[in-house]
């Protein structure tokens, strides 16, 4: 049978498709539980995607070290480490519901979306002119998913409220 608890079986086409078994419980449906979480996951997912453009920086700083946008970019980056360092303070002691109301989260949030939307825009300027092609699309792309999780993540906070 191989692994515990699952199973190969045929169906379709003839395709072998690996189910897994389940015991007992079943998947949870959609409660207010779940959007509860929702900031959670953003909160994970943006310090994931910090992670991953201090990875990038690290690699390629060197060579664009003078550059503006290399410049916006770890401008950007140092405020998004506060933003998130703060997140991380106040998640354990306050929960993430009462971040919406406290003037020192407004005031870096505000300041790290600011930052993004500049790095964007520089990036963006870089990219027009077909400059460092690998290196931009990649930046490019990291920056679109934290804007986008930037500015979902007030709408999650109200909702776990």
């Amino acid at each position: 049978m191989g692994k515990k608890g699952s199973r190969i079986s045929s169906s379709g086409n003839a395709k072998c498709v690996k189910k897994t078994t389940g015991k007992g419980l079943s998947t949870p449906s959609r409660t207010t539980g779940t959007q509860a979480k929702r900031g959670d996951t953003l909160f994970k997912w943006l310090s994931f995607e910090l992670r991953l453009l201090q990875r990038l920086i690290y690699r390629n700083k060197n060579q664009h070290r003078s550059s503006l946008f290399m410049k916006s970019v770890c401008t950007s980056v140092r405020f998004l480490k506060r933003f998130t360092g703060f997140i991380k303070q106040k998640r354990s002691s306050l929960g993430l519901s009462t971040l919406r109301h406290d003037g020192e989260f407004n005031h870096l949030f505000y300041l790290s979306l600011k930052s993004v939307l500049s790095a964007s825009v520089e990036i963006s300027r870089i990219h027009a002119h077909h400059f460092h092609v690998p290196l931009i699309s990649v930046l490019f792309s990291i920056y679109s998913r934290l804007l986008y999780l930037l500015k979902r993540l007030p709408d999650s906070l109200d909702k776990a409220s």
